[in-house]
């Protein structure tokens, strides 16, 4: 029977995640009855015909059994591949719903027709004059087309939703049959390491996939990992974030000790060539960037030097000191495998983590404290790029917002993933900052259905949406702040008068706080760093980060009043 729009509206990952969660369940049943059972037969130490025949029969019996764990492995890895392909189908099914709801004049039928109303030509002209009747007949010819091309745009968005539904139930039907008719064998026996499973994450692994895989690891698998492939886990979204920490932590001080000796080595380069008559080295760029990639790192193991009771005070959740640019990392206050609450907070322009991480960090634990620290973990997370500075050319566009959208959105994607394979959903909160709010805002476009709960943007030059639907954020759950003397957002951003054309010409979208249906929270008198000076931004932010006041809605902030415009007819 060919899928539907009336039934993908249904679909949900939850029941596959939960199916999965007992096929790993199991096969760890299995995987303890093939071991008792091989054990056994290695005790009998008798002969004669009647023990010949049992060990014949445990033997063939723990061949079944190895089967079967081979079997159930794959049905749990194709049914987490299918739990991601549904969650993919009903974010689709969002951006449909969404794309209605911010054009209120189309309608979705149950069996995904699209309709659309069409401007009247109205009595409006009637009695006026002929040139006046013939302009509006033609305004209102012109919004009629307009209104038939988004309903055009809306058909294909669910011609796609439900072409990757069938997609998603294909795949998934061919490997319940190969494993139901035999057609399917694992090269992984019960003398790999992780019988019936890759012993190592493979390309092009999902999240969620990457979650089913980790979880079926006995403890001891996981700690093989850890110890002897830190490389292919640590910075891999789905893998626990307990994992990733201790992953990180054993490759800091080799990162360290490669970044020391580089820049040593371009040092002597750059002692050996001196410089010419224009005061140019060719190496010195260089070595400049290693330095301060040295102090980046350097940064990052004093931190994870610091101890709180038995345990440590901070999580490396990322570390990717790849490339000749600044050490990308995230830092977590905070159990992110087992919190309620989780806040990331994104940073703008001029951020690193050798000037910044301790600011930044002080502000996951001010969300954590007052959110509640019991229930919260916060995420200070500089996963990005940022650009150098508010004239650097790349915040007079979009590509670098590109870029930390995709890595952040595999970040919180991951964390979702994982903490689904455990039978938990988290409330996740993004709370970004000038640039960082385009990124986040990027991110939102494209983040899959559930990923994010709510979302912070303050300072911000424009959050990439045109319309708050756009945001694969639940409706109401998007908020802004927009200080009385920031120039990046309360006077219309530095772009505006560098470009002529403000943010929206340069692709970055309305700023948050323009947009109908973005909630205000606090603000005050100063500038674009002075939102954390404000103890009521502080206070909202955390009554979001904690699922406690999301109808927030200030209005009686100077800030917010002249920016806010008035709400839609």
């Amino acid at each position: 029977m060919a899928i539907n729009w009336d039934e993908i509206q249904r679909w949900d990952p939850k029941n596959l995640n939960s199916a999965s969660r007992k096929l790993r369940e199991l096969r760890q049943g299995l995987m303890a009855e093939a071991d008792d059972t091989d054990g056994a037969k290695k005790r009998i130490r008798s002969t004669g015909a009647a023990v010949k025949a049992m060990k014949t029969s445990l033997g063939s019996l723990n061949a079944n059994l190895d089967q079967l764990v081979n079997d159930i492995s794959e049905l749990m890895m194709a049914t987490a591949a299918a739990a991601e392909g549904v969650w993919d189908v009903k974010t689709k099914v969002a951006e449909c719903t969404s794309f209605a709801a911010e054009h209120t004049y189309l309608k979705i039928d149950a069996e995904g027709s699209v309709t659309y109303s069409i401007v009247s030509s109205g009595s409006s002209a009637f009695g006026k004059d002929p040139a006046e009747a013939n302009r509006v007949a033609s305004a209102n010819a012109s919004e009629d087309f307009d209104r038939y091309r988004k309903s055009e745009e809306l058909k294909a968005l669910i011609k796609a939703a439900i072409d990757r539904a069938g997609e998603v139930d294909d795949a998934y039907d061919k490997r319940l049959k190969a494993v139901g008719d035999g057609t399917y064998r694992s090269s992984e026996t019960a003398s790999s390491q992780s019988q019936g499973l890759p012993d190592l994450p493979q390309k092009g692994w999902s999240a969620t996939e990457v979650a089913a895989w980790w979880n079926a690891l006995t403890p001891e698998e996981k700690k093989n990992i850890i110890e002897n492939h830190p490389d292919d886990i640590r910075n891999l979204d789905g893998i626990s974030a307990n994992a990733r920490d201790e992953a990180n932590r054993k490759v800091l001080d080799k990162e360290l000790e490669r970044a020391r000796h580089d820049r040593d080595e371009l040092q002597k380069k750059v002692d050996e060539e001196g410089f010419d008559d224009d005061n140019i080295n060719p190496y010195l760029d260089d070595k400049n960037k290693a330095d301060k990639r040295v102090k980046d790192l350097e940064k990052i193991q004093n931190l994870m030097g610091e101890k709180e009771g038995d345990g440590s005070k901070y999580h490396l959740l990322t570390l990717d000191a790849s490339g000749d640019k600044d050490v990308r990392a995230a830092i977590a206050m905070g159990d992110v495998d087992k919190a309620s609450n989780i806040a990331t907070v994104v940073p703008g322009v001029g951020t690193t983590v050798r000037d910044s991480m301790d600011g930044e960090l002080h502000k996951a634990e001010e969300l954590r404290n007052h959110s509640g620290s019991d229930n919260t973990a916060a995420v200070a997370w500089i996963g990005y790029d940022t650009p150098d500075s508010i004239w650097s050319p790349e915040t007079r566009g979009t590509g670098t917002a590109d870029e930390g959208a995709r890595s952040l959105n595999g970040f919180h994607e991951g964390i979702h993933a994982y903490r689904q394979s455990q039978g938990s959903d988290p409330h996740i909160t993004t709370v970004a900052h000038s640039y960082g709010s385009l990124t986040a805002g990027t991110a939102a476009l494209t983040t899959k259905a559930g990923a994010v709960d709510d979302m912070v943007l303050y300072g911000s030059p424009g959050g990439r949406a045109t319309d708050v639907h756009q945001y694969n954020v639940p409706e109401g759950h998007v908020y802004a702040s927009a200080n009385d003397k920031d120039e990046v957002t309360g006077k219309g951003g530095w772009w505006q008068g560098i470009l002529g054309g403000g943010e929206e010409a340069v692709g970055m979208g309305k700023k948050p706080v323009e947009l109908h249906g973005v909630k205000n929270i606090a603000s005050n008198g100063g500038g674009h760093d002075d939102y954390w000076n404000n103890p009521e931004f502080v206070e909202d932010a955390s009554q979001i980060v904690a699922n406690e006041d999301p109808g927030v809605d200030r209005s009686d902030n100077q800030a917010e009043a002249v920016t806010k415009p008035p709400a839609k007819k």
